[in-house]
Order: C-alpha cells, then sequence, then structure tokens
C-alpha cells in the first residue's frame, strides 16, 4: 500500500487527497462498525440513532421546540429552537409569507433558500449552514447555525472609535474571504457583504450570512442590489458585473474595520 501511494511525479495535494479519502473509507467500513460493536457507551448510541431519525424523517414544525425569540428579519422573526431528538439549538428564520406577499419578495426568499441548498455552501465552515427547511401554512422556515456572538457590526460598535486592532482585522478578513471563495466556487454572487451579514459564533468564529440577494453568476449579469456604501461602481453605473462586486465590498468593510 505504501508504495501504492508513493508518486514522485504527483502534486502533494494530490497525494494528500488519495491518502485522506482511504482513511475515511477505512473509518466509515472497518472501524466505526468495530468501534460500535464493542459496548459503546448506550446513552451515545442512542444519540446516533436520533441522528438517524433526524435526518431521514422530514422536518416539521413539530420536531423543533422554540425557545425564545432572537430578533425580527425582513420577512418574520428569527427565533432560537432545538431539536426534540438530540437537543442541538439552531436559529429558525421565518419567512412570514403574508408579508412575502405584500412586497413581493418571493423571489429573495427562493434565492436564500436556492444558495443555502447550494452542496458547496451548506457544509462550509465559512457560511452559515441551513440544516432543515420546511414550510407550515404561514411561514417558510429555515433552520440554520445558531450564532451566539452577534455580528461585526455590533463588535465594530463596541470598539474604540469603531476600529479594530490589526490582528482582529486579520482574522475576521481571512474568514470572509475564505467564505467568498466557496460561494465563487459555487458559481454564486453574493451581492450584500457587509458587518452586519458576518455572524459571529461563541467562539469568536465567523460565517457568512443572508444570501436573499445572492444570484447564479451569469454572463452579462446586470442589476443593482446590495446596500449603499458597500456597491461596486460597475453596479451603480448599470454595467454587466460578475464576482468581483463581492470583492469591492469586502474591500469597503476592511477599511470601515480599519478606519472607524
Amino acid at each position: 500500500m505504501g508504495r501504492s501511494l508513493v508518486n514522485p511525479g504527483a502534486p502533494a495535494q494530490s497525494q494528500f487527497d488519495l491518502i485522506e479519502a482511504l482513511l475515511v473509507d477505512y473509518c466509515e467500513k472497518v472501524a466505526l462498525p468495530l468501534w460500535l460493536n464493542k459496548g459503546t457507551n448506550p446513552k451515545l448510541l442512542e444519540y446516533l440513532r436520533y441522528l438517524k431519525i433526524q435526518h431521514e424523517v422530514p422536518p416539521t414544525e413539530k420536531t423543533f421546540n422554540v425557545f425564545r425569540t432572537m430578533g425580527k428579519g425582513g420577512f418574520g422573526l428569527v427565533k432560537g429552537c432545538r431539536t426534540f431528538t438530540t437537543g442541538r439549538m439552531y436559529a429558525m428564520k421565518e419567512m412570514d409569507m403574508k408579508h412575502v406577499k405584500q412586497k413581493k419578495c418571493k423571489t429573495l426568499c427562493d434565492q436564500e433558500h436556492w444558495a443555502l441548498s447550494n452542496p458547496l455552501v451548506c457544509d462550509s465552515p465559512f457560511c452559515v449552514n441551513m440544516k432543515y427547511a420546511f414550510k407550515t401554512e404561514a411561514a417558510l422556515c429555515l433552520v440554520i447555525d445558531l450564532m451566539m456572538g452577534g455580528d461585526l457590526s455590533f463588535h465594530l460598535d463596541k470598539a474604540e472609535g469603531r476600529k479594530m486592532p490589526e490582528n482582529f482585522v486579520r482574522y475576521y478578513s481571512a474568514r470572509v474571504v475564505l467564505g467568498l471563495e466557496v460561494m465563487h466556487e459555487a458559481k454564486i454572487v453574493y451581492r450584500d457583504l457587509k458587518p452586519e451579514n458576518v455572524l459571529v459564533d461563541g467562539d469568536g468564529r465567523t460565517r457568512l450570512s443572508d444570501l436573499g440577494l445572492a444570484v447564479p453568476l451569469a454572463p452579462g449579469l446586470k442589476g443593482i442590489a446590495g446596500t449603499p456604501g458597500y456597491l461596486a461602481p460597475e453596479m451603480l453605473q448599470h454595467k454587466p458585473y460578475d464576482q468581483s462586486v463581492d470583492w469591492w465590498s469586502f474591500g469597503c468593510m476592511i477599511y470601515e474595520m480599519v478606519n472607524g
């Protein structure tokens, strides 16, 4: 096996990918079954069984215990919730269909659901992940990561002169860059990068959120979307644009964090 993995002419990354694939396959097919059959803690086995049920049974509003209202979005409330099966906590974003129809914004709701459903986005540690989605008679509900640390705008407001220390700027910027790269790899134009949409979890890690203005990358893309102060010149001039508009917004956000 060792000789089969060694190929001096192959890139290091491809060697690593091969080894990783072999290890994952071994762990799933050999190591995990052996481990589970060796008198594993009953509570862990029960938890794994609940996880299996949770992924096989379509979610409904009865899947979750809603315990508090955390805020209000453009189309409805954002609530804290936990699953009855595992007790895991999430944020439930309710999009009130009555308000959506009144504001004629069904497209925005569909766009957010589409973007969050992308396999690259929903598995990324740098973007808010959608765990579940379901409809009630009154609302479309998106169940996403619970981010308890507020957003970057909140942390900017707390900073002296709304200026962040350089090490903070470097750290947050790096995570935002990785989030944008995920979206761009998925052929998505984000179009709404700003401090309010960079959420922070309890450990200080950030994720990009609010993908209602995200659209598929396409030739000749036009239309003004986003927040004044973060819009790229080509967008304001009604010219065709691509994913580079997100990097303009990123530059505006960095300037704001550094200069207040």
